[in-house]
């Protein structure tokens, strides 16, 4: 039993004797065990990154909302779906921190349970100013045409292909595990 596990039980045991409202790092921590290890996607590593920085930087100008949800996927750990249909009431203030509130309420479609979760809001992402809490209804409604999120993973599946990056472990769903490299951040925020 790993550090986090444990601060994870000590959360749902705070919970349940009613001295927290939530458990912080609830939807943290999950394990698949309907896939084997070798058969889930991998994080990327810091040269795959490298490879894929510029190729997703040019999305900014002429293709905002793939680049926006490629970025919240990096950066908050969330799925291609997930982030397709955020919408403005999802981004908030908790205790004095922006999240964003990843829910089944409206069009979205958390895979599991533990999906329902609150993540905070990465500084990289404020700094390039890719959410808006003062706005109602989908912050992407062109990627609610049709599955949530869709033209957003097929182009980084033809991207993956040219790039001779794409096997059966390196998805869109790489992002997920990976936390964001120094570098990438700082390159980010200073919107280079």
């Amino acid at each position: 039993m790993n550090d986090l596990t444990r601060a994870g039980s000590f959360g749902a045991w705070l919970v349940q004797k009613g001295l927290l409202e939530r458990n912080p790092l609830q939807g943290i921590l999950k394990v698949n065990a309907r896939k084997k290890s070798d058969e889930q996607a991998r994080a990327f590593t810091d040269p795959e990154l490298c490879r894929l920085a510029p190729h997703i930087s040019r999305l900014r100008k002429d293709y905002a909302d793939k680049f926006a949800i490629t970025l919240i996927s990096l950066y908050s750990a969330l799925r291609v779906s997930e982030a397709a249909s955020l919408h403005g009431e999802d981004v908030r203030d908790v205790d004095g921190a922006l999240c964003l509130e990843v829910s089944d309420r409206g069009v979205k479609d958390p895979k599991t349970l533990t999906s329902n979760r609150i993540v905070p809001v990465h500084p990289a992402l404020l700094a390039w100013d890719l959410l808006s809490k003062n706005k109602t209804g989908p912050l992407f409604p062109r990627q609610m045409e049709r599955k949530p999120g869709g033209r957003v993973s097929q182009w980084f599946t033809d991207l993956l292909d040219r790039q001779k990056m794409r096997d059966a472990h390196v998805t869109f769903h790489s992002f997920r595990d990976h936390s964001p490299p120094a570098w990438l951040t700082s390159a980010y925020q200073q919107k280079s």
